[in-house]
């Protein structure tokens, strides 16, 4: 029997040599589908880092009650001070460590801590409106103890916060009467 690919006439001999491709593609095809069994991937036991680098960032909510008069000891305001408010920045590095398959480790944080504020306006006996902000910043240390009790992805941390005074200033503002706004501004009181 003759291969209906291939020609033989006299010297020349041709055949279709893309018909054998496709014939070995679709053969190789359907042994490999036929061959499904599932394939066996290396399992490597994987341990979680046990020190874990961070940042840890977000706003303080400052609110001062009570009363402030005696703004440092050269300048004590003629009226006292009620209620302040103010939003001042955190930031810092974080350390982490805990073992392995441990519900234990611990944390480090040491962070810029702002505590800035702005008090209620109020008036003077001379009927001039004053206004006093504060500025308090703070470099602060909080090591911690991390208990994570439930397994993964929630823990408890507990430590106490050393914070470190860096920064103290006021600026006092003593505005004109209003019954008389042709005085002299006087000018703003800056401390520490």
């Amino acid at each position: 029997m003759k291969d209906p690919s291939c020609l033989n006439k006299g010297l020349h001999f041709v055949c279709r040599p893309f018909q054998l491709i496709i014939k070995s593609v679709v053969l190789c095809a359907l042994i490999l589908a036929g061959l499904q069994s599932p394939l066996q991937a290396q399992q490597y036991p994987y341990t979680k880092p046990s020190f874990w680098f961070g940042e840890a960032a977000g706003a303080n909510f400052n609110f001062y009650r009570g009363s402030t008069q005696q703004l440092n000891a050269d300048f004590s305001s003629p009226v006292a001070f009620h209620n302040g408010q103010g939003v001042g920045l955190y930031a810092g590095p974080l350390l982490e460590y805990h073992a392995p398959n441990k519900g234990v480790g611990v944390m480090l944080q040491v962070g810029y801590d702002s505590r800035k504020s702005t008090f209620d306006q109020q008036t003077t006996p001379c009927n001039c409106p004053a206004d006093l902000s504060t500025r308090l910043g703070y470099v602060s240390v909080a090591p911690s103890l991390r208990l994570q009790p439930f397994g993964e992805g929630f823990y408890f941390f507990l430590g106490p916060r050393f914070a470190f005074n860096v920064e103290k200033s006021f600026i006092y503002k003593l505005g004109i009467n209003p019954a008389f706004p042709d005085q002299e501004p006087t000018p703003d009181v800056k401390g520490i």
